[in-house]
């Protein structure tokens, strides 16, 4: 449909406030300077300023969307190229560390912009059409954040998903999709309680793909909370308080490790998780990596948690449990707590039985028990005579690092370095215990890479690798996946935990201080698969 248009000074239009682009903060009315120190920083706008000053103007069909509001008119459509244009037209507006940036306006340039003609709307409404098909599936896209505001944006202010299916062209599955997203997203900036979050943490490292595709499918597969069939947000009226405590407290550990962690080995990106697989590995299974950083191992812990809490009807905050097992909450949390299986613990006193001719008490539990008798089992067990059973004496905790591996090759250096470390008080000696561990792992690996015949993709042949290169080696070939995809886990987890930039940060002896804890932690990971490349 055809525009008014009226021709306009550029340094007299403003830009809105209202863009979807300036998702957060939404309440407070944001100044024009906060909005150009956003653009500048997140939208190119030096790159576009340079474009439209080499070009001496805009180019043709590029005229701005505007609505003539209190006495001014506003930028709906083009907010970056009317902040590129006065920026070349005036840089005092430009902040000192982006002048640089900006090149001086040629007079052909400034003749052509310094006043525009540009379409006028009676509403904003009437904006909506140009607006979407030129930003949700037009020239320029906007960030996944500022579509799912649209779409949130447009619903709350009445329009139904037709309308909006109508209005975008998008199919109405996506439509509620998007809109399921954002209460998500929202309810993981609200479990922070952080009122102070500003738009560069929202829009720099929100990492909203990360969030709102990983995460949000991976809660859709173990949260198992529904949402409003009418507004497409989360909906607890049917979830125990306590449920919804451990949920809200699951996204804020999430959100720490997206929005707040500082150290990039812990730090939560998509790198770490590519796919809902990557996310149930770490979260759900757990591996190496979730052993090692405790709160990763806290959220594994409350998901399980989580996942035994039953959804009810009367608002009453219960765990499963039937009508004769009044003790089974107290069980389940036991063996969360404790990772450990209850069946496995029954085989294994079973076993413990046989072997030492222990009759059976009538209360064990067999495999004709029922399951609403398990609250009695723990009681009969604990009143058997301790001393008729005879139990797994506690492991012998390793002293000194990988200690009880025996090295038989012939390697002079893994025979020496070996030696040593396993007699290093590495709590006196830590400085001494990393030079050692760093040695012992590079050799091994090495050794073992050249021995099988696992080098031949090596293309430095006059080059010795470094613990760094070997370990970006195994993990690029995928050297150790048709061996053990244990081992090769092993790799990949201390590629992301970057165990070689630890140990050689630590041995420059400038970096990072030495310390004992990062050693065992790097020690707990490699021991297994030290052993079996010295094998």
């Amino acid at each position: 449909m055809p525009f008014k248009t009226a021709i306009v000074k550029t340094l007299d239009l403003k830009l809105d406030e209202q863009n979807p682009r300036f998702v957060v903060n939404q309440q407070k009315n944001l100044t024009q300077e906060e909005i150009i120190n956003y653009l500048l920083e997140y939208e190119d706008i030096s790159g576009l300023a340079k474009s439209i000053n080499n070009y001496g103007g805009l180019l043709p069909g590029e005229r701005l969307l505007v609505i003539y509001e209190n006495n001014n008119y506003i930028v709906l459509e083009g907010n970056r190229r009317t902040t590129a244009m006065k920026l070349l037209l005036e840089p005092s507006l430009i902040p000192n560390e982006y002048k640089n940036d900006f090149p001086i306006i040629t007079d052909i340039c400034r003749k052509n912009i310094e006043e525009i003609q540009v379409d006028i709307v009676d509403s904003r409404d009437e904006a909506l059409y140009p607006l979407t098909k030129r930003h949700i599936d037009g020239i320029k896209h906007w960030k996944p954040i500022s579509k799912l505001y649209f779409y949130k944006k447009q619903f709350d202010e009445g329009k139904s998903i037709d309308d909006l299916k109508r209005l975008t062209g998008e199919s109405k599955k996506n439509i509620k999709e998007y809109l399921r997203k954002f209460s998500f997203l929202k309810c993981m900036i609200d479990s922070t309680g952080n009122k102070s979050i500003t738009k560069k943490t929202i829009i720099t490292q929100l990492e909203t793909d990360l969030i709102t595709g990983r995460i949000y499918n991976a809660s859709k597969k173990h949260f198992s909370i529904p949402y409003h069939p009418d507004t497409y947000e989360l909906d607890f009226s049917k979830v125990p308080n306590k449920k919804k405590e451990i949920f809200t407290d699951i996204l804020r550990n999430f959100a720490h490790l997206i929005w707040f962690e500082k150290d990039e080995n812990i730090k939560l990106t998509s790198r770490k998780i590519n796919k809902v697989a990557d996310f149930e590995e770490l979260f759900i299974d757990g591996n190496e990596t979730t052993e090692a950083i405790p709160i990763y191992k806290k959220i594994k812990e409350k998901i399980a948690l989580f996942k035994t809490i039953q959804d009810n009807t009367d608002g009453n905050d219960e765990l499963h449990k039937t009508n004769n097992s009044p003790k089974v909450e107290q069980i389940q949390l036991d063996l969360i707590s404790n990772n450990r299986n209850q069946n496995e613990k029954k085989n294994e006193e079973t076993e413990t039985r046989k072997n030492d001719n222990v009759p059976k008490n009538n209360n064990t539990l067999n495999n004709n028990t029922p399951k609403n008798n398990i609250a009695n089992i723990k009681p009969a067990i604990q009143n058997q005579n301790n001393d008729s059973i005879r139990k797994q004496p506690k492991p012998k905790e390793r002293k000194f690092l990988f200690e009880g591996i025996v090295y038989s090759g012939k390697h002079k250096g893994i025979q020496r370095t070996l030696y040593e470390i396993q007699r290093l008080d590495i709590d006196k000696f830590t400085l001494s215990a990393t030079y050692l561990m760093r040695t012992l792992l590079e050799c091994a690996l090495q050794e073992y890479l050249i021995h099988n015949n696992l080098f031949n993709n090596w293309n430095k042949p006059n080059y010795d690798p470094s613990l760094t290169d070997l370990i970006n080696y195994c993990k690029q070939h995928n050297i150790f996946s048709s061996i053990n995809k244990n081992f090769q886990r092993v790799i990949n987890n201390a590629h992301a935990l970057r165990d070689a930039d630890v140990l050689n940060s630590i041995a420059h002896a400038k970096y990072n201080l030495p310390d004992p804890n990062t050693l065992r932690s790097i020690e707990n990971r490699w021991y297994i698969f030290l052993e079996f490349l010295l094998k």
